[in-house]
This record gives C-alpha cells, sequence and structure tokens, in this order.
C-alpha cells in the first residue's frame, strides 16, 4: 500500500528555558514598557501591544532572540526539505517582532497572520497561570483549517482545534495562514510572549 498524508499542518516546538537571563530581562523590560507606553491595538483585547520593531532594538536580548527565530525556522526549513527536496533552501529576508504582556482577564481574539510566511511566539514568561480553576488559561488554540470535514471515530486528535499549554521558554513556528488564538489568561503576576512574522525572498 502507498500512502500520501495530505495537506497537513507544521507546527514546530522548541524549549529554551535554560535561558533564564534572556527571558528575565526581557520579561522585565516588557513589564516595565507596558506600564507608561502606549498599546497598538490589533487582536489583542486588554493585553499590551509594543511596537513591531524588537528586532531593531540594540540590548543584547533582543538581539539574540531574533538570531535564535532565525535559526529555529532554518532548521523548521531543513526539516521540511527532507521531504519536499527543494533545489536550494530559502533565506530569511526580514522579520517583525513585538511583545505582549497579558494580565488577568486578558486574551487575543482569532487570527491569522497572513501576510508573513511563518509566524512565531516566544515565551519568556508565562506568569502564574490558574490551571486548576481554569483549564485553558492563557492556551493558544490553532483552528482546523479545513472548511468542513468528517473525522473517523477515534482517529480524531481534537474536534476543531488543537491546543498548546506554552512552558516558559518555548518557541513556536507556525504558517502565518493559520488561524490561531489565546484563552483568557487567568494569574496574578503578568505573562509575557514575544511574537515575529517571518518573511522569504
Amino acid at each position: 500500500m502507498d500512502l500520501a498524508t495530505l495537506f497537513s499542518v507544521p507546527i514546530a516546538s522548541f524549549s529554551h528555558a535554560h535561558l533564564r537571563d534572556m527571558n528575565a530581562e526581557i520579561a522585565s523590560l516588557m513589564n516595565a514598557e507596558s506600564e507608561y507606553a502606549t498599546s497598538l491595538q490589533v487582536s489583542n483585547i486588554g493585553n499590551w501591544h509594543s511596537p513591531n520593531n524588537l528586532q531593531e532594538r540594540p540590548e543584547a536580548c533582543f538581539q539574540y532572540l531574533t538570531s535564535l527565530i532565525k535559526i529555529n525556522a532554518r532548521k523548521l526549513i531543513e526539516t521540511l526539505a527532507k521531504k519536499t527536496g527543494p533545489a536550494h533552501l530559502p533565506a530569511v529576508e526580514s522579520l517583525s517582532m513585538w511583545a505582549m504582556v497579558m494580565r488577568k482577564g486578558h486574551y487575543t481574539k482569532p487570527h491569522t497572520h497572513s501576510n508573513a510566511h511563518w509566524a512565531v511566539v516566544y515565551y519568556p514568561d508565562i506568569g502564574d497561570e490558574d490551571k486548576g480553576g481554569h483549564k485553558h488559561s492563557g492556551d493558544i488554540a490553532f483552528t482546523d483549517p479545513r472548511v468542513a470535514h468528517l473525522s473517523i471515530p477515534g482517529l480524531e486528535r481534537e474536534t476543531g482545534e488543537f491546543t498548546v499549554s506554552p512552558r516558559t521558554g518555548q518557541m513556536l513556528i507556525f504558517p502565518g495562514w493559520l488561524m490561531h488564538y489565546v484563552h483568557p489568561y487567568q494569574g496574578e503576576r503578568p505573562r509575557v510572549s514575544i511574537a515575529c512574522n517571518i518573511y522569504y525572498a
């Protein structure tokens, strides 16, 4: 039997919990700025949204994170290329990066980054979420992109969406067109995440 698994959606996860100093510095800077800087309003409901140019900031933590994102995106491209076998691997042409600071009750509504090849989210500090009373507190959920389908009983992963409970130091990379949202965060300490769009030439 020949079996082709078509139209799969790659969602890559990388762990960088060991980068404690970098994570702490980013979280501290963004928490402080969220107290006085004006927030952009995009898909965020309540949470503070920084400007989209963190990759241009001179602090070592942002420069290192920018490099790390490029490295991980390269690893993902190389893994996918083993299946597709392109003649050459694309290089990152540009990226834009911003921070989100969530406090209790904040969330993001369903949205895509459809103008980007890859979307990235990184978690320097997941806060102190209350998973006991709120199962999906701060979880990121990816919506099934298939318009309509009838799942075979027992073979479906999860009806309608795939949910990730992030960890401090975790990085997710996924196609920019994939619809996603974040459940309301329930915690007393702010949650800091970094989002990024990657563009190829």
